[in-house]
């Protein structure tokens, strides 16, 4: 299944759909079920992603009830932000991206980066939408991006095994990691994290894909490329397959001595390539984003009949 916040009719909807063709409200389904609490009580996305143990099987069994519904299709254009996630940790999975990085600070690769995924908390009230416009950060000139994916935890867990990590995976998207490039370096000298080269924005991914739409894992993660285009030109593509560590471990991790609840965002860190600053390396001239470029983002189709991917699509206006 896939899940969206979208713009239809002139006001903000939770949607669904099977496909990514055809969409349904959630609140025509729900009409169906007025005296079941669980279903009537969930108002919006977020509602239904910390009540989705119950909420996912109700719809499972009631395909039936589905074939009823109203469907049509959605623009672009009419993806909103999905939800506010209650927190948002952010990886460091890539080991590409990890080496450049540490190449760029003139650091070799550490051994105890291969032992365990690492994060930091970022600021999830700063979360965006897949096509909303994006400020340039005050006072910086070295605006990046950050092509990442993104996990919504759909369960609360704690001390979890690996089979209790995936369960209680929601399911995947999208993200992009803005980051002022020249505040994050003086930050990382105080060793607290990246801070406020991170926390201006993160723009979450149009919608929200289930594991099951995903198939089998390869690896470390999921068979799917993803591309990040500027101003149209297509500046990497890679695959999620490559990653060090899956989003179980890293819910693992992130879980011991630590309960972790629906509505939470864990970001993958940046996939190989997926930034300037990498693409900066060695060079005299730097390159960093512009106001006025426009950076996108997607996962693209697996087969011919695929009709609806996340993506993100965000144009850079004046900083406020």
């Amino acid at each position: 299944m896939r899940y969206a916040t979208i713009q239809h009719q002139g006001s903000s909807h939770f949607a669904l759909s099977k496909d990514g063709a055809k969409w349904f409200l959630w609140q025509d389904y729900a009409k169906q079920f007025a005296t079941d609490k669980v279903v009537s009580q969930t108002q919006n996305f977020l509602d239904f992603v910390k009540r989705s143990d119950a909420l996912v099987d109700h719809l499972k069994k009631n395909e039936a009830s589905l074939a009823k519904l109203s469907t049509f299709s959605v623009k672009d254009t009419d993806f909103l932000l999905p939800f506010i996630p209650v927190t948002f940790r952010d990886f460091y999975c890539f080991e590409e991206h990890v080496m450049a990085a540490r190449k760029g600070r003139g650091l070799e690769m550490i051994p105890e980066w291969y032992q365990a995924p690492i994060f930091y908390y970022s600021n999830h009230l700063s979360f965006r939408g897949p096509n909303e416009v994006v400020a340039y950060p005050k006072d910086s000139t070295q605006m990046d991006c950050e092509l990442e994916l993104a996990c919504v935890i759909g369960k609360e867990i704690r001390n979890a095994t690996l089979e209790q990590a995936r369960a209680a995976i929601f399911g995947y998207s999208i993200l992009n990691d803005w980051t002022a490039r020249d505040f994050q370096a003086f930050e990382m000298k105080i060793n607290m994290g990246p801070t406020k080269g991170k926390d201006f924005c993160t723009t979450f991914g149009s919608q929200i894909v289930s594991a099951d739409e995903l198939g089998a894992a390869k690896a470390k993660g999921f068979d799917k490329e993803i591309e990040l285009t500027i101003n149209g030109e297509v500046f990497t593509k890679k695959n999620w397959s490559g990653i060090q560590f899956s989003f179980e471990e890293m819910i693992v991790r992130a879980s011991k001595n630590c309960t972790i609840y629906p509505g939470e965002v864990f970001g993958s860190g940046t996939m190989g390539g997926g930034c300037l600053l990498e693409h900066n390396l060695g060079k005299d001239t730097k390159r960093w984003l512009k106001i006025g470029d426009t950076v996108g983002m997607k996962w693209l189709p697996s087969h011919s009949t695929s009709t609806s991917e996340p993506f993100v699509l965000n144009k850079i206006g004046e900083p406020v």
